[in-house]
């Protein structure tokens, strides 16, 4: 056998001894899939064989290589094979590579089938070159069936033309995002959020688009959730003259507090660390932070009360409450509080005091004209009884003296008719003497 420079490659550690020998003695390990093939063309017959994988022994173990075979016999002046002329091609790295990209496609497939959302690629034709399971589960169509189809024959005229503008600017190397709804195999509407990017080669030239739709129904449910719950609290919080703020774990403001600004009027940089407590009374700041570092270093619920110098210039009470973020360790995450301005209520508790203490004055004087009224009224009873006491002696002795003065009258009129009676007699006892003597 003679063969050129290349075919070295698959020789290998035979070359430079296989030139000039019988095939079957310089590869002895394929002369089995060899001799009918040499055989055919010394017959005059013209063989080929394409990606035929071919096992050589080599000096560390066996290799296979994928190969091309074309067999042409080559004629004598006498038109008798004289002999074969074999061209081999070694397909081995594209074959590994095509199989690699099998493997790759295929895990793709596989990763992208356990994605929870739609996947495709689409070429610079607007035609699918690849889309994954969910398209099959969301929407009922076989993804298979879509790959060689253009968007427009997948979607539809009208749904497409939605689309098409989104595509068109991808393509031209914009990542573009939009929000649509998607219907479901059963019918129902879900909010997606659908994501286009380009894909750009390394030369800068754009082949193809990715299209990636995500459901964010649940995300929306929640969005819109937790919208009506930060109304609330925003509500709640003005309802009670209240300011929001986050400490560090090791009780530092840091970052942005516009709660704690728009009270204060502090800059982002005077606020920092322990800069809030500049905006403290002065007679407030050693007491607030001796307690709030007491319950940053306990862990513990901190309760304080203190005045705070408005962005006006007013002093004004506020209670503090704050409570700290835990995360699983037991480890402090965070810590969040609450300002709550209490100058009206303080305001209302002083003039109420005030109001007590007026009203507890104006008892104290009605007790003690009270008190002097009811010796006024004990003297004047006393003087009452004894007038009294007076009066029914008074009567007493008067009802004797008509008693006697009646007693007297009767008495003479007694008399007074006895007189006369005795008169009577008197006289007939003078007529009867008159009698007798004359």
């Amino acid at each position: 056998m003679l063969y050129n420079d290349p075919y070295c490659a698959i020789a290998g550690d035979r070359h430079p001894a296989a030139l000039g020998m019988p095939v079957a003695a310089a590869f002895p390990d394929v002369w089995d899939w060899n001799r009918p093939i040499l055989e055919a063309g010394h017959r005059g017959e013209r063989l080929s064989h394409r990606d035929q994988p071919i096992v050589f022994d080599r000096p560390d173990g066996q290799e296979t290589m994928v190969l091309d075979m074309f067999c042409t016999p080559v004629h004598d002046a006498d038109g008798r094979v004289g002999g074969i002329m074999c061209t081999l091609v070694d397909n081995s790295a594209r074959v590994d590579a095509e199989r690699l990209v099998a493997a790759t496609a295929a895990e793709l497939r596989r990763i992208t089938d356990a994605v929870p959302m739609l996947v495709s690629y689409v070429d610079r034709d607007q035609v699918y070159r690849f889309a994954n399971g969910c398209y099959r589960d969301w929407l009922d169509i076989d993804p298979d069936m879509m790959v060689g189809e253009t968007v427009e024959a997948v979607l539809g005229p009208d749904l497409y033309e939605q689309r098409r503008p989104s595509i068109e600017r991808a393509l031209a190397g914009e990542r573009v995002s939009s929000e649509a709804m998607l219907q479901h195999r059963d019918g129902s509407f879900r909010r997606s959020e659908i994501r286009y990017i380009p894909h750009i080669d390394p030369d800068g030239s754009i082949p193809g688009v990715h299209i990636l739709a995500i459901d964010i129904e649940e995300r929306a449910q929640r969005e819109a959730a937790l919208a009506v719950s930060n109304g609330r609290f925003r509500t709640a919080m003005d309802a009670i003259h209240g300011v929001l703020w986050t400490n560090s774990p090791d009780g530092r403001m840091t970052g942005e507090q516009p709660g704690w600004a728009a009270l204060t009027g502090q800059s982002i940089d005077a606020y920092q660390d322990y800069g809030w407590a500049d905006s403290l009374h002065p007679d407030d700041i050693e007491p607030t932070t001796r307690a709030w570092r007491a319950a940053v270093a306990g862990k513990a619920m901190f309760l304080h009360e203190h005045r705070v110098r408005h962005h006006s210039g007013e002093w004004r009470n506020f209670t503090v409450r704050a409570l700290p973020l835990l995360d699983d360790a037991g480890e402090i995450r965070e810590w969040v509080g609450v300002h709550t301005d209490i100058t009206h209520q303080r305001a209302a508790e002083a003039a109420l005091r005030e109001q007590a203490e007026k009203l507890a004055r104006e008892a104290l004087h009605r007790r003690r004209a009270e008190d002097q009224l009811r010796v006024l009224n004990e003297e004047l009873e006393a003087r009452v009884i004894a007038e009294i006491d007076e009066r029914r002696q008074a009567e007493a002795k008067l009802a004797q003296s008509q008693k006697m003065e009646t007693v007297g009258k009767l008495t003479g009129g007694v008399a007074h008719d006895f007189n006369n009676l005795l008169q009577v007699v008197s006289g007939n006892l003078q007529l009867l003497a008159k009698d007798i003597a004359g």
